[in-house]
């Protein structure tokens, strides 16, 4: 019996203790779970922050690509590049060979100059390297120096190749010894050749003065390549 109640006991002990645990347990408060804060995280270092590993990221509507300061674009091969034109957002071209980009104008006057052969020329400055002239328009006043001697005189419009086109003097009315001719042409000028015009005809043992005025336009061969002259 002894030994039975001790073990009663024993039972007894544990029992009390279970249910004072029990008991405490239930009584203590329960600790809350801090909240997360709101505001961004801010990375002090090192910056940039490294990334190892693989990214999977996804593009969500129309791809935006910025480019900053004037770079350098460079397309190799013979791609074809379609430029998109609107009436909102045109597309402006400029055209190198417009006759209003560089308009030309230039005069001579005075007498011509007469080479040994009795040659003689009026001759305009060069033109500039890398440039043609595309001559159009001729104009001008003859002054003879004695009464004309024929009806049959003309002006040579040369290219500097022994190259170009003639039109008549108008004739000389009679005891006038000035006259004016206004002629269109069509002449091309390579850079670094000069336009001369000849006298051509009886104008008498002197050539006559003159005030020649002649109009057209350069046509730039850096901007755009010009084709050579054909020549026949």
């Amino acid at each position: 019996m002894t030994r039975m109640k001790k073990n009663l006991l024993v039972v007894a002990i544990l029992a009390v203790l279970g249910i004072v645990g029990s008991a405490m347990q239930k009584a203590q408060p329960a600790v809350a779970k801090p909240a997360l804060p709101s505001i961004p995280v801010t990375v002090t270092s090192p910056l940039p922050m490294p990334v190892s590993g693989t990214l999977s990221a996804q593009q969500s509507g129309t791809w935006n690509v910025g480019i900053n300061g004037t770079p350098n674009v460079n397309i190799a091969n013979s791609p074809t590049v379609n430029l998109a034109s609107s009436a909102a957002a045109p597309f402006f071209v400029r055209n190198v060979d417009d006759p209003g980009r560089i308009p030309y104008q230039a005069t001579v006057t005075g007498t011509p100059v007469c080479s040994s052969n009795n040659s003689c020329s009026w001759s305009f400055p060069a033109i500039l390297a890398n440039h043609r002239l595309v001559l159009e328009h001729v104009s001008g006043i003859l002054t003879l120096t004695q009464a004309p001697q024929g009806v049959n005189d003309a002006i040579q419009v040369s290219n500097g190749n022994q190259i170009g086109t003639y039109f008549p003097v108008p004739p000389f009315p009679a005891g006038n010894t000035n006259v004016a001719f206004d002629q269109l042409v069509l002449l091309w000028v390579d850079g670094g050749t000069s336009l001369s015009l000849y006298p051509i005809g009886n104008f008498g043992t002197s050539p006559p003065e003159a005030a020649i005025t002649v109009t057209g336009y350069l046509l730039d061969c850096s901007a755009g390549p010009c084709a050579p002259i054909f020549q026949q």
